[in-house]
């Protein structure tokens, strides 16, 4: 599940999120706005341009999945526009000059969906991603929860994804059939509860089935296929470091390696 990044100091903003039921992670991005390039700008380009940089900014400094909200404001009065007071004198003086007279607010929002940006690299790389299309929901988390099969793009509000549906999983299974090399990291649903294992069975048994090396990575992942019944001797390789093995095929430098020359 995408994070939600308010890319604001602003505590309204993060109230407006908050009372809509939304939790957003506040990451300031600390650009200088009072730059010749910003200044120049009409008041409705400069905030537009203050949110999509603000935006792009918190996007160079995370590595997850998440939706960043990039926003800002300014005042224009009299034709100039009033930006942040900084001292509370200057907050008074403003206050002074527009009493009884009127202005007008300029806010720019800028909104980026990393995920979505994530799919677009890989279609234009030629990279082909399996999404699911079809998911089981439950209203609770619990292991007598009641099933129900729905679309993925079609969730219920009061209920949850718990697993992955069928047509997802043989989708799935059939393209890990098809390779010679397979890295898995994570259940596909919550195996521990019978009613939402099946996903995550059909998965595991399409890894015993891959002609060339199967690995199994993560304490979750683990754990789930001897829990279904696998033996370990099913699989390629079976590692607990999950994060650990995602890492290094991302070619980052293993702190245990770097220990061990190697």
């Amino acid at each position: 599940m995408p994070k939600l990044i308010l890319a604001s100091a602003s505590t309204s903003r993060r109230r407006l999120l908050e009372s809509a039921g939304l939790t957003p992670i506040v990451m300031v991005s600390h650009v200088d706005e009072e730059t010749e390039f910003f200044n120049a700008l009409s008041p409705t380009d400069m905030v537009i341009a203050l949110a999509i940089t603000k935006a792009h900014t918190i996007l160079e400094q995370i590595d997850f999945p998440a939706v960043i909200i990039g926003c800002d404001s300014t005042f224009e009065f009299d034709g100039q526009s009033l930006g942040k007071p900084g001292t509370p004198e200057i907050a008074f003086e403003r206050a002074k000059r527009v009493q009884g007279n009127s202005g007008l607010l300029h806010t720019g929002h800028c909104l980026i969906d990393t995920v979505k940006e994530l799919i677009h690299q890989a279609e234009t790389s030629g990279v082909k991603l399996l999404l699911p299309t079809d998911i089981v929901v439950a209203p609770t988390f619990a292991a007598d929860a009641t099933p129900t099969l729905v679309s993925a793009d079609n969730i219920p509000a009061d209920q949850m994804g718990l697993d992955i549906g069928p047509e997802t999983a043989r989708a799935f299974a059939d393209a890990i059939k098809g390779c010679k090399t397979v890295f898995w990291n994570g259940p596909m649903g919550v195996f521990e509860f019978p009613n939402f294992a099946a996903g995550t069975k059909v998965v595991a048994q399409a890894l015993t089935e891959v002609s060339g090396i199967s690995v199994v990575g993560g304490g979750d992942s683990a754990a789930a296929v001897r829990a279904l019944g696998f033996a370990d001797s099913a699989f390629g390789y079976i590692s607990t470091g999950g994060g650990a093995s995602l890492e290094y095929l991302e070619g980052k430098e293993l702190p245990g390696l770097k220990a061990l020359d190697l």
